[in-house]
């Protein structure tokens, strides 16, 4: 093993789904703190690399677009020659892929950590096996077991992003004033979502409670709020992931399925309302302690299916009426409307 004072130039492979590189900055943090003059960089799926490309703790992104085939969603050749040229001490992969370990080949690079898998080691000096009943970021952190770094924090931090004071307008949002920020959206599979009616019918509870403007937030293929009133700010389909990133950021609470946005908020330390349904919080929930993990345990769950061949009770029957009798006590502040 390379002596921790000749480390002075790293390589992260990020993982490929947005929550995903959120836990990954575990990884970030240890090696911050054993190797203080090392440069980071990172290797990010686009556009996920747009929350990490003013990060101070990473000197370079290498933002790359991911293809289905196995041949294109290999990194492409421009990036592999860059990469190339940077000389790195350490690279680790966090995917686990054979692909991701795979995109090593061809650089030199002394120690090339990654999960244990068929071929692996072929590209990696050190292939580590995952206990997948430990949380996904225990997970990420013992890649870091060959380096002999000791690191027991569980919090992901993501760095504020910049421009949040002044004016603070983010798409006609005063990010001065507060506001409830909820995302109703999950990329993997409709069985982690609430019912966007379960999510009207709080966003309504709210809105007859609290003087506070509720904005929606999500991709273009999430439906729209059908529902008008004036403290209601639909922004589904509007928002670059960089403008979601301030938006949660200045949040005075964030509610939202298991997904890519409840991590970041968590990274934020934002106070954040999480509906666990078929996956589990042991596992994948926040970690913060402004978060809230609600879920309606059943008999067939945490089942991990992308679709409910069922009923999808774990998520039906936690009511909107529930949820919010749990969020009451985070917005007791502002009084009722």
């Amino acid at each position: 093993m390379q002596a921790m004072q000749d480390i002075k130039k790293i390589l992260i492979r990020f993982p490929n789904w947005l929550g995903d590189c959120v836990m990954a900055t575990v990884i970030i943090e240890a090696l911050a703190i054993a190797y203080p003059s090392a440069k980071i960089h990172a290797v990010i799926r686009k556009p996920f690399d747009e929350i990490f490309k003013k990060d101070t703790r990473i000197e370079k992104v290498f933002g790359f677009v991911k293809e289905k085939t196995f041949w294109k969603k290999l990194l492409p050749l421009p990036i592999k020659k860059d990469l190339k040229k940077e000389n790195y001490d350490l690279a680790i992969v966090c995917t686990r892929s054979f692909s991701s370990a795979f995109e090593l080949l061809g650089l030199k690079v002394p120690v090339k950590i990654g999960s244990k898998r068929f071929l692996g080691s072929f590209f990696l000096t050190h292939q580590m096996r995952w206990d997948k009943t430990h949380h996904q970021k225990k997970q990420y952190l013992s890649l870091l077991k060959p380096l002999n770094i000791s690191f027991s924090s569980l919090d992901s931090i993501l760095e504020k992003p910049d421009n949040l004071d002044g004016d603070g307008i983010i798409l006609g949002i005063d990010t001065n004033k507060p506001y409830i920020l909820i995302h109703p959206g999950a990329s993997y599979g409709l069985a982690k979502t609430w019912p966007l009616e379960y999510y009207k019918k709080l966003a309504k509870l709210l809105l007859e409670h609290f003087d506070l403007p509720i904005v929606f937030c999500g991709d273009a293929t999430q439906e729209k709020i059908d529902f008008l009133h004036k403290n209601l700010i639909d922004l589904i389909g509007k928002t670059t992931l960089g403008d979601l990133k301030k938006l949660i950021a200045k949040a005075r609470c964030v509610i939202c399925n298991d997904s890519g946005p409840m991590h970041i908020a968590d990274g934020l330390k934002v106070p954040l309302v999480a509906l666990f349904g078929p996956t589990d919080p042991v596992l994948t929930g926040p970690m913060s302690l402004n978060s809230l993990v609600l879920n309606h345990k059943t008999p067939c769950g945490p089942c991990f299916k992308r679709n409910c061949p069922l009923d999808h009770a774990c998520m039906k029957n936690l009511l909107p009426e529930d949820v919010f009798e749990k969020l009451k006590p985070l917005m007791g502040q502002y009084g009722s409307s």
